[in-house]
């Protein structure tokens, strides 16, 4: 598969999906299966009674993805593909042979089936060029036109080869030219022979957005149909959304018929452009997020555990976010649910205390977390900062079901910028029951 038939891909994967969603509300919908092909077009050419032409590939696909029965067929005896069916996204080999043919241009089509999908059938149109044996160098080009998909100030895209061959006699002699666009890169750009890969390339994305627009070159000092022309299309579109999760991870704990635990939260951010318009969905019955849906460049999301009846234990689930015009689609979150038999149960206040003070200035005022128990009887707790030699914390243990920690911070032997260190807050008496603190320290000139 090429880099122009992924691109194809993307583009109607977006529009297939945008398509859904501008005909959605904030509640979900059912999105009909969407038969995707790689391409619409190929094209072959080959030496009447000459050796046979590589095959071509595509890919066959569906949107939303799903396990769907897809059918092929074609209309050419000359024309073979394959697998003639298949269940799922799968790719086809095309095929050509010059047996029997005339020198001319055979034009021929390729049907796929699907009878699930909303806008089966597809085709695929089939051109196959012979021409005579020459006596002399014949050019012989696999590509008539190349097609780049790039996002401006993002990643290159994939690149392209054409194959340059000679359908004649002799030895062929070549040289390839993309006519002064700096944009544009072919490797190599000569040869003597009779079959070679060239690769081209596009070398930067800091273009204005838009199409544009080259011409690939191929010309021959010995070939009676010198040159050839390679036509290069490149669409360079503005920045997408970029999807950014403000937690790596969520804990929930519990004890089992207790209380539900405290809910959790994370921010869902755009740090692309545009507006972005996402959705949430989780793997988990016990799980609860809120809300499922939003249009904007930043939202709170809720999340909560909707029952204590679970086996004491831990619990793992992910949150998927997706958002349709995100380069980064979707992002997951971790979500880890802790249940603990009925006892004392720790609970701290909260998850991050931020520090800041000039070097060998002043030292900050000191904060306060407390540590609290949520759940029956007394509880016991200690914590730890992985030895941290500018972080003191008092108490560091303690006895009861509600007790004030204070932190201070110093800045003897600190270099200038932010570091950070988590505190472990454990429930002594219960395995599955410990908290986590985070202490961000910035010194500044």
């Amino acid at each position: 598969m090429n880099s122009r038939q992924l691109s194809s891909v993307s583009i109607l994967l977006l529009a297939v999906l945008a398509a859904s969603l501008a005909t959605c509300s904030k509640k979900a919908v059912t999105v009909h299966p969407y038969l995707i092909l790689g391409t619409t077009r190929l094209s072959f050419s080959g030496v009447q009674d000459g050796p046979l032409t590589t095959p071509q590939r595509t890919v066959v696909t569906f949107a939303p993805a799903g396990p769907l029965d897809w059918s092929v067929s074609d209309d050419a005896p000359w024309l073979d593909v394959t697998p003639a069916s298949a269940n799922g996204a799968g790719e086809l080999s095309v095929s050509v042979n010059t047996s029997s043919l005339d020198v001319t241009r055979h034009e021929a089509k390729i049907t796929v089936q699907s009878p699930e999908a909303d806008n089966s059938p597809q085709t695929i149109d089939v051109f196959y060029a012979i021409v005579a044996p020459p006596s002399r160098p014949q050019l012989i080009v696999s590509a008539a036109n190349l097609t780049f998909e790039a996002f401006r100030g993002g990643a290159l895209p994939h690149g392209g080869i054409i194959t340059i061959g000679n359908g004649g006699g002799g030895t062929l002699n070549w040289v390839a030219s993309t006519g002064g666009r700096s944009w544009l890169g072919v490797h190599p750009a000569a040869g003597n022979d009779n079959s070679h890969d060239v690769a081209v390339s596009v070398l930067t994305t800091d273009l204005a957005p838009g199409s544009h627009n080259a011409t690939i070159s191929i010309s021959s000092d010995n070939a009676d149909n010198s040159p050839q022309a390679v036509g290069v299309s490149y669409n360079v579109s503005s920045p997408p959304a970029h999807i950014v999760i403000s937690r790596t991870q969520l804990t929930l704990s519990a004890a089992k018929d207790g209380v539900p635990p405290p809910k959790e939260s994370f921010t869902i951010t755009n740090s692309g452009t545009g507006t972005m318009a996402w959705s949430v969905a989780d793997d988990a019955a016990w799980l609860d997020v809120s809300p499922a849906t939003g249009i904007g460049n930043s939202q709170a999301v809720s999340v909560a555990a909707n029952t204590t009846a679970l086996e004491p234990g831990g619990y793992l689930a992910t949150i998927f976010v997706s958002a349709i015009n995100a380069d980064n689609s979707p992002q997951a979150l971790p979500v880890t649910y802790l249940v603990a038999p009925l006892g004392a149960r720790l609970y701290i206040s909260q998850s991050n205390l931020y520090f800041s003070a000039r070097q060998n200035g002043p030292l900050p005022d000191s904060q306060t977390f407390d540590v609290s128990n949520i759940g029956d009887g007394t509880l016991q707790w200690s914590l730890s900062d992985s030895d941290t030699p500018w972080l003191d914390e008092s108490p560091q243990s303690g006895e009861g079901n509600l007790q004030t920690v204070v932190i201070r911070v110093n800045t003897t032997g600190l270099d200038l910028g932010t570091r950070a260190v988590r505190i472990s807050v454990s429930n002594t008496g219960l395995e599955f029951n410990t908290e986590f603190i985070w202490v961000t320290y910035t010194i500044t000139p």
